[in-house]
């Protein structure tokens, strides 16, 4: 935009035009896939997660599937964790 204000870039230069073709391709569906996401968030009554819900969810989480002693109910944590890995003092749990 500076350089065709500035009179170095030729408004009607056919690179320019293929160039803001180009972006505008990429722009257009992006625009509508934004636009078709936020109707849908709007009209299911669904909202955004947000830091706050994964920090409450994993808060939770953590609270329901320790025992007391420190075992780990073994059901609510597979429901959880696709692997565990077990190492000397260090316990890895990973997951979708």
């Amino acid at each position: 935009m500076d350089a065709i204000e500035a009179g170095v870039a030729d408004l009607y230069a056919p690179a320019l035009k293929d160039r803001v073709d180009g972006l505008n391709s990429i722009r257009d569906p992006a625009k509508a896939d934004a636009e078709r996401t936020q109707a849908v968030l709007q009209n299911s009554g669904r909202q955004a997660v947000t830091p706050q819900m994964l920090s409450n969810f994993a808060r939770a989480a953590r609270q329901h599937i320790r025992l007391e002693g420190g075992i780990y109910r073994r059901d609510d944590l597979r429901a959880l964790a696709q692997r565990v890995e077990v190492a000397e003092g260090e316990l890895r749990i990973l997951g979708s």
